[in-house]
């Protein structure tokens, strides 16, 4: 497959771009500026010199334009994509990437593409040449949508092609967004055939141009190669109009003239190179020898033969099809070895460390075992993180060719296609890949030993299992023998331990990690893994108290995704269900309820795992049962019951089994509880199952035991209840996380509250309000109902209206009253500096203008201010809404009626 970089703005064969196409060029001129433009016909009739006349007059006349020279490796969509947006950022289309995107889906690099379209101010004159070779079903789709998206209305695309691409020209054509040329429209004229000849100094009356353009048709490869022949007098006018055949004969004939009338050296310079699908002065020289491939570059200056420079600056070169078909059956003929030439190629790509071609030639030579060494000279699966750009797609072409018995001669390259099918969902692939590696690798190799056991780790991740904590410790000693490794491994050896580590609530390690990740990703250039990072580093800020940090970190992670991506990618979706979950626990449900309509759909069919649904799922489930929605309930629980089964997540089974357990006992259906415990294994015992209710590793929903804890309040076992909740605290292995914690404490009240034990059950509740952070984690308060906000209420009036016991309480309600349904105003409201209603003019008509998606200095000019005053109103809009983020304050906003 081509490396992306070799899909380069170029130019066409610049000795028939010196033929001006008069007339055609015309035809185009009087189309008008339409969306798309075909130039359909056959090889050899000028569609690229024509096109690139047009491309350079665009151009003169001050218009963006890029052209992009495709090849049969581009119809890997994915590759598709990402040489185009390396053409169109190498043409200062696009600004200059501060990250590689060759690591991303093709989704992924599609949403860029869009995002950076829809910026553009002025048309984008878009040229693809033959685009034959790079035509695909995924292609064709892609264009289509380039042509129909709203993002990309600036987008002009003028497709060169032997063959049509499968569209909607009908429809195009009916809109009259089509200009359609085809091979009768592209026909030299006697003029033009006349003006071609005269450049090689060949002179013909005007009969006798007349009589060769009627004897070629006008095709232009034909009259180029006449041109040299009759430029050198190898044949006479009177010798081409006498011949007698089809087009292609004359191709042939023709081209069989041009060659036998070379000398030995050019001959064999170019039979060497015809195997070839571009080649340089240097690879020539390097395949052929020295004074052959000199005479060969020599004649390319003069123009004397039918090859275009494939780069603006004239290094690459490609044959012209018709050209090169001749000179294969040539080299078959003479007994050249083709794939030897092809390895030789592969070998002086190695030496330059451009591995993606040097395998892409090693597998055009068939010769896999030489492109599985380059793969493994290029560091095999660490090519899929650090963004080299065309490696990424090798993986998919080396699947295909590398026997399974040689995964012990190239382990990095199978642990590169694990990971490549892992990332693509294809679970049982990768597993088999993993596993071929881990029995056939000699154990006394440490650093690829150190290697396999990351992947493996990567490997459990990606199937949801559990990495035992002796190889937590391995990875962390594997980190001390890192220092002199490139940062890929140790970036993603600080992302293992991160996610592990946050599973495992240790939230300082794993934020610690996360940082560590993100600095060695940002150092590997792979910044998109170090966006990704931005997720775990969260969660962590999220577990352990700190809801500000998170905020920030997901309100990041969504800004870097839309701007470097685009609005609804897979980061951008995972960075919203993560805000939904701030949201859900300060209590604005109905913000939450917003983001998840879109973003939960997106995550369910895409890339996610099970923390992220676990989020999404628990916050809507939230929302419902504090409205008493028992239907609604039922309906999450059955639509996060279907993706478990469907996406193969048992732990989101059992969280879902949990849940409705959970459910059936808030609205009050005791005994159908308990009966649906015994029919999903949460039975009573199941309470004193240590490795069930450890703590550490479920960080989000309900375990058996705070299950029992709930049944036992409601029939009045409270000592039961206060004593399980003492046993599940003390087996925990290290401390919980806080907003675990502060549910457990709020069961301990509710124990409490059934015992009558008034002075026991007010310590508690005021150590839950001094000590843990409940104004930001309030939504654990309305769950638990009536009773617990009625207690609130009183606990203030007790403590006084100056206590800090009363601020807090008056924290928790005022701006959740709004999402809590039967609540009037709290009596207990924070003071009037914090009230929403206190919004100025001035701030309502900044958070309106945050709503609208404007950026701090938009507002500015939309209001003719500062920046530092919009600054002002933003910072006192979020202390007036208990709020740290744009996102928060518009959820807050829209449920206080602030926003329309």
């Amino acid at each position: 497959m081509v490396a992306p970089k070799r899909i380069s703005e170029g130019e066409a064969d610049a000795r028939m771009a010196q033929v001006r196409r008069v007339r055609t060029l015309r035809l185009l001129d009087d189309a008008g500026d339409r969306r798309l433009t075909l130039v359909i016909a056959p090889a050899g009739f000028g569609k690229s010199s024509l096109m690139n006349q047009r491309y350079e007059d665009l151009r003169k006349q001050g218009h963006q334009a890029a052209w992009a020279a495709l090849d049969g490796d581009d119809r890997d969509g994915t590759h598709f994509l990402l040489g185009l947006l390396g053409v169109l950022t190498a043409a200062h289309v696009f600004p200059a990437a501060a990250q590689d995107y060759s690591s991303l889906s093709q989704q992924h690099v599609l949403g860029v593409i869009l995002t950076q379209l829809q910026r553009l101010r002025r048309p984008l004159y878009l040229f693809l040449d033959d685009y034959h070779f790079a035509q695909s079903d995924e292609n064709d789709a892609t264009l289509a949508r380039l042509l129909f998206s709203p993002q990309a209305r600036n987008l002009r695309l003028l497709i060169i092609s032997r063959s049509e691409p499968r569209l909607a020209i009908s429809a195009m054509q009916l809109n009259g967004q089509l200009t359609y040329l085809k091979a009768s429209d592209l026909r030299f004229s006697p003029g033009e055939a006349q003006n071609l000849l005269a450049m090689a100094g060949v002179k013909l009356d005007k009969s006798q141009i007349e009589a060769l353009v009627q004897k070629t048709q006008g095709w232009a490869v034909a009259l180029q190669l006449a041109r040299v022949l009759l430029r050198d007098g190898a044949v006479t006018d009177r010798d081409l109009l006498e011949f007698s055949g089809t087009q292609l004969d004359m191709a042939r004939y023709l081209s069989e003239q041009v060659f036998s009338s070379l000398s030995v050296h050019m001959q064999s310079a170019l039979v060497g190179v015809a195997a070839l699908p571009y080649f340089s002065a240097e690879l020539a020289s390097a395949v052929v020898s020295p004074a052959a491939a000199a005479e060969l570059t020599s004649d390319i200056a003069i123009g004397g033969l039918p090859i275009e420079a494939f780069d603006d600056g004239h290094k690459q070169f490609k044959l012209h099809a018709v050209f090169q078909e001749y000179l294969m059956q040539e080299a078959l003929a003479r007994g050249l070895d083709i794939n030897q030439i092809r390895r030789s190629a592969a070998h002086w790509y190695a030496a330059r460390r451009d591995w993606a071609s040097a395998i892409r030639h090693a597998l055009h030579a068939e010769d896999f075992r030489l492109a599985g060494e380059f793969s493994e000279n290029a560091g095999g699966w660490r090519q899929v993180y650090a963004g080299a750009r065309g490696l990424l797609q090798q993986f998919h072409a080396l699947a295909a060719v590398l026997p399974e018995p040689e995964a012990a001669k190239f382990p990095r390259s199978f642990l590169g296609l694990a990971v490549v099918a892992a990332k693509g969902g294809n679970l049982a692939l990768a597993t088999h890949y993993f596993e071929l590696v881990d029995r056939t690798i000699d154990r006394s190799d440490n650093i690829l030993v150190n290697e396999v056991r990351l992947i493996g780790a990567l490997m459990a991740l990606y199937r949801d299992d559990r990495i035992e904590a002796l190889d937590l410790s391995l990875l962390e000693r594997d980190l001390t023998l890192l220092e002199l490794v490139e940062p890929v491994q140790r970036a993603l050896t600080y992302n293992l331990l991160c996610f592990q580590y946050l599973e495992r609530s240790e939230f300082e390690r794993a934020e610690r990690h996360g940082n560590l990740a993100i600095q060695s990703f940002t150092q590997a250039g792979a910044l998109f893994g170090a966006m990704h990072l931005h997720v775990h580093v969260g969660q962590a800020q999220f577990f352990r108290g700190d809801m500000e940090g998170a905020s920030a970190a997901y309100e990041r992670l969504a800004s870097d995704a839309q701007n470097a991506i685009g609005k609804g990618c897979d980061l951008d979706a995972i960075a919203q269900v993560l805000l939904a979950e701030t949201l859900s626990e300060r209590g604005l449900h109905d913000g939450a309820e917003r983001i998840l309509e879109w973003s939960l759909p997106h995550l369910e069919k895409n890339d996610c795992w099970f923390d992220l649904l676990a989020a999404a799922y628990l916050s809507r489930i939230r929302a419902r049962m504090v409205r008493n929605d028992f239907d609604g309930v039922d309906a999450v629980l059955e639509q996060a019951r279907r993706t478990a089964q469907r996406r193969g997540f048992p732990r989101l089974q059992r969280l879902v089994a949990r849940e409705q357990m959970r459910s059936i006992i808030h609205f009050g259906d005791i005994q159908g509880a308990k009966r649906f415990a015994d029919r999903f294994d949460l039975g009573p015992e199941t309470a004193f199952d240590v490795e069930r209710n450890r703590l550490s590793f479920r960080l989000r929903g309900e375990v058996p035991a705070t299950l029992w804890v709930r049944i036992w309040i409601q029939e009045g076992q409270t000592e039961r209840a206060l004593d399980m909740l003492q046993r599940l605290e003390v087996a925990q292995e290290r401390p919980f996380s806080v907003p675990r914690m502060l549910r457990m404490r709020l069961l301990a009240v509710l124990a409490g509250m059934k015992t009558g034990k008034a002075e026991r059950t007010a310590s508690v509740l005021d150590e839950i309000l001094l000590t843990l952070p409940s104004a930001t984690y309030r939504a654990g308060f309305f769950e638990e109902g009536p009773d617990m906000l009625a207690l609130l209420r009183r606990r203030a009036q007790e403590a006084g209206p100056d206590s800090l016991i009363a601020r807090r309480v008056g924290q928790i309600f005022a701006p959740a009253d709004a999402s809590a349904p039967g609540q009037g105003s709290a009596e207990t409201a924070a003071d009037s500096s914090s009230a929403p209603h206190t919004l100025t003019q001035q701030e309502l008509k900044v958070i309106s203008l945050i709503c609208g998606g404007f950026s701090n200095k938009e507002i500015a000019r939309h209001m003719d201010v500062s920046e530092n005053t919009v600054k002002f109103h933003v910072r006192n809009i979020f202390s007036k809404l208990n709020v740290h983020s744009r996102t928060s304050a518009i959820s807050v906003a829209r449920e206080l009626g602030l926003l329309a």
